[in-house]
């Protein structure tokens, strides 16, 4: 609904890329908040670099709040997780303004979706001393991945909005996915830029709030007392956002995102070897769903059209809706016959896979059912909807 770009990324290879309502390839898009995927990695970057220590407390730097009981106990992890208990602040001028934010509760104890990303890049900015923080990003994140990043957002001062101030290309953004997935996958064969070990601090669930690393989402188990302080904190996110997608089955555990205002989306599925990129512009108004749209991406497993008596074959179709052109993922390698069925039942087509892929050219678009069969008998029951 409303969106500018779509990308799917399997095994490193783009797969389905559309661009509408003013996207385009050269398109310059708005991240939002999905630029604290960023500042989060800049984070684990700096720590593997030696320039900052993740448990050290930042009032060694930051040392207004060298006297203050509850600020001089934050440390970068804190702020990297969003939990140093500060009081959320708008309009600031300047990376310095933040400093005066007050103290909510101990820091280690909350989740305040507030000031955090900026008053860390206020820390690293005196860690690093002569080079800008935007220069080390660039110098040791986005040159090496290929990655050209536009900082309109910024702050008088003059320095990058950290949280939200980011601009990409899709087709660069979906890199920095796919470089997380194959660190992840311990199949990074590019240039050095942080440890796996490292990378692993980025999206391993805080104490404070499991479904959150270094200001990238994650799909973990949350208590209720948990979800009870996030939503009282942070204006329902946990009941409105995350949930639906830790209640959907369809979506696997590791599944990991940054996310940003308007469904700026940067998904990334190690188990499905998946990267997904979408992007909207913030003139849209319609409420954008990651659970539904995840759903229609991986694909429901229906049983209207499967023969009885034979175990299920786990697989995923995508793109869905499709062009035609549908890749698949599946507990089986080898060669796979697929039959489509119309809404009604009546088989329409058959064939093989081939390379992983069916295609459609004959059909007219609608909706349809495709069962896949593999050579023991198993089959997986998909509905697509087909528009060219």
């Amino acid at each position: 609904m409303g969106g500018q770009t779509f990308m799917v990324v399997h095994q490193g290879r783009v797969v389905r890329e559309s661009y509408a309502n003013g996207g385009s390839a050269d398109r310059v898009q708005l991240l939002a908040s999905g630029t604290k995927g960023f500042t989060g990695m800049i984070g684990a970057i700096a720590a593997h670099d030696r320039i900052i220590e993740l448990d050290k407390p930042v009032s060694e730097v930051l040392t207004e709040w060298a006297n203050d009981s509850l600020k001089s106990k934050i440390t970068f992890r804190h702020l990297l997780t969003m939990s140093s208990g500060l009081e959320e602040l708008k309009d600031q001028a300047s990376w310095t303004d933040f400093l005066k934010a007050r103290s909510l509760q101990p820091p280690g104890t909350v989740f305040i979706y507030g000031p955090d990303p900026n008053i860390f890049g206020l820390a690293l900015q005196r860690r690093l001393g002569a080079e800008k923080v935007e220069d080390y990003m660039n110098r040791r994140l986005f040159q090496p991945l290929g990655i050209r990043v536009e900082w309109r957002g910024r702050f008088a001062d003059g320095n990058p909005q950290l949280s939200g101030g980011a601009y990409a290309r899709a087709n660069e953004w979906f890199r920095f996915g796919e470089f997380v997935r194959l660190m992840l996958e311990d199949r990074w064969t590019g240039p050095t830029i942080l440890s796996r070990q490292m990378l692993s601090e980025v999206v391993k669930p805080s104490s404070v709030y499991p479904a959150y690393g270094f200001y990238w989402w994650l799909k973990e188990p949350v208590s209720e007392s948990t979800a009870k302080m996030v939503d009282d904190l942070n204006n329902r996110q946990f009941t409105n956002q995350i949930k639906p997608i830790i209640n959907e089955p369809r979506i696997p555990d590791d599944f990991i995102m940054c996310r940003g205002a308007y469904g700026q989306c940067l998904y990334v599925i190690p188990s499905r070897e998946l990267v997904v990129v979408r992007n909207a512009p913030a003139t849209v108004r319609e409420i954008f769903e990651d659970d539904e749209f995840l759903r229609r991406l991986l694909g429901d497993v229906v049983t209207s059209v499967s023969e009885p008596g034979r175990s299920a074959l786990r697989t995923t179709l995508f793109p869905n809706p499709t062009n035609g052109t549908l890749h698949i993922v599946s507990d089986d390698a080898g060669v796979l016959t697929f039959t489509v069925y119309s809404p009604g039942g009546g088989k329409v087509q058959t064939g093989k896979t081939r390379d992983g892929i069916i295609r459609l050219p004959d059909l007219p678009d609608g909706n349809y059912f495709i069962q896949l069969m593999d050579a023991k008998g198993r089959t997986g029951t998909h509905p697509i909807l087909l528009t060219k």
